[in-house]
């Protein structure tokens, strides 16, 4: 039995090393022209061969080697495949682009995030599995049971299988968030104000036209006053987004003050914020890039530009906000939660953000929490107000697990 182990062992060894070559020499191919996108590319394989190597290890262990008709090399040869599908996908797209170099894409982000919910199962696992060999803690039925070993392995699998497909469907199916509050400040002679907000749609190849169409009919039945995108409404390739007719789908958005965004980090990717702002105005969305609209004589609107995509640097609030009438309600957009000090100090009232999606797949809402002051939700300084939203798109894997796709309906009531 030894020797039939290790014998396998070395030929998962020899297998990885060729993997290992072949994927350093695409990725160098791939990248020859930038240097950054070398090491990155490198790095991300490196950090993910171990975790992938564990969990591939413990499949074939715990359920591969009792399947009779399963060949290791088989076994091996296919999980690497899955493991490396975005690398796949990739070499697929440059040949033949809008292929099924797709689907291998998005099928490697599932596999990313699968690898976390793996690793949260089957280290415990194993963890107990060491204790057990010092300290015999599991009945001897148990410990020498391959059956029962062959169970586990199955039930993490499909567990983590079902996981995936409901926070698919959860991604699909956007949710409405209410919030009432108040601005006590007389808004000319407005008393109440219904604001739909949404941010991170990320429209494109994953969030469609079909979805789209779904979010537009969401926010019509709340009968908003006026609609708020915060950022990353169009995602990293905006092509889709012409291709499939979503401008035209975003301009049946309908209330009585329009649409007004902002950009998000995503619409500067690839050197698209000028063509962005255009794609959002052929839908007669009103940009607002460091500036301000001041609506009906009764409130503001400001619009920040994006603080992140690499940019240190960007100006100040009070650069391009003077004129701003502080008797009246003024409700900022700003795509990063950030910089709440700053706004407050310039009079803003209500400040409505997103970009980080609620860790969209848990535990990433463990990570938001360290990184921002408000991850997601309502916070409350003084009189200054923050509104930060989960989106309604996704980025990365098409799921959403422990948190949901939202869109916010806000109720504002103002001083009378």
């Amino acid at each position: 039995m030894k020797n039939t182990y290790s014998d396998r062992f070395k030929r998962a060894a020899v297998f990885l090393l060729k993997l290992f070559f072949a994927v350093g020499l695409y990725i160098v191919i791939n990248h020859f022209v930038s240097l950054k996108g070398t090491l990155r590319s490198f790095t991300t394989f490196l950090v993910l061969l171990p975790p992938n190597y564990y969990i591939g290890l413990r499949g074939w262990q715990f359920v591969g080697q009792y399947i009779k008709i399963l060949n290791p090399k088989i076994y091996w040869a296919s999980f690497w495949l899955l493991a490396q599908s975005y690398i796949i996908g990739k070499i697929i797209n440059k040949v033949f682009p809008d292929t099924i170099g797709d689907y291998l894409l998005v099928l490697d982000w599932y596999w990313y995030v699968a690898i976390i919910y793996f690793l949260m199962l089957l280290v415990p696992i194993d963890l107990i599995r060491f204790v057990d060999k010092r300290l015999k803690v599991l009945p001897q039925n148990i410990r020498g049971n391959t059956g029962a070993r062959a169970g586990i392995g199955a039930g993490i699998f499909l567990l983590v299988v079902l996981v995936l497909t409901y926070g698919t469907w959860n991604a699909q199916n956007p949710k409405v968030k209410n919030y009432d509050l108040t601005i006590q400040k007389k808004a000319g002679n407005l008393e109440n104000l219904n604001i739909a907000l949404v941010s991170d749609m990320h429209l494109g190849k994953i969030v469609n036209s079909g979805r789209l169409r779904k979010m537009v009919g969401i926010i019509n039945e709340l009968k908003p006053d006026i609609v708020l995108l915060a950022g990353d409404t169009i995602d990293d390739d905006y092509k889709p987004y012409l291709e499939q007719g979503m401008p035209e789908i975003l301009s049946g958005l309908k209330s009585k003050y329009g649409t007004y965004a902002v950009l998000g980090n995503h619409e500067y990717y690839n050197g698209n914020m000028s063509k962005n702002i255009s794609n959002l105005e052929s839908a007669g969305i009103k940009v607002l890039f460091d500036n301000y609209v001041k609506i009906d004589n009764s409130f503001y609107i400001v619009g920040r530009d994006d603080k992140g995509y690499g940019r240190k640097v960007r100006k100040k609030m009070s650069e391009f906000t003077t004129g701003i009438d502080g008797n009246l309600p003024v409700i900022l957009m700003d795509h990063w939660p950030t910089d709440f000090d700053e706004a407050a100090k310039q009079g803003v009232d209500l400040q409505l953000s997103g970009h980080t999606h609620n860790g969209q797949y848990f535990p990433g809402q463990l990570g938001n929490k360290l990184m921002h002051e408000l991850d997601y939700g309502y916070m409350q300084k003084g009189k200054f107000q923050v509104v930060v939203t989960a989106g309604a798109g996704t980025w990365g894997v098409p799921a959403r697990i422990g948190c949901d796709a939202e869109i916010v309906n806000i109720n504002l009531r103002f001083k009378p």
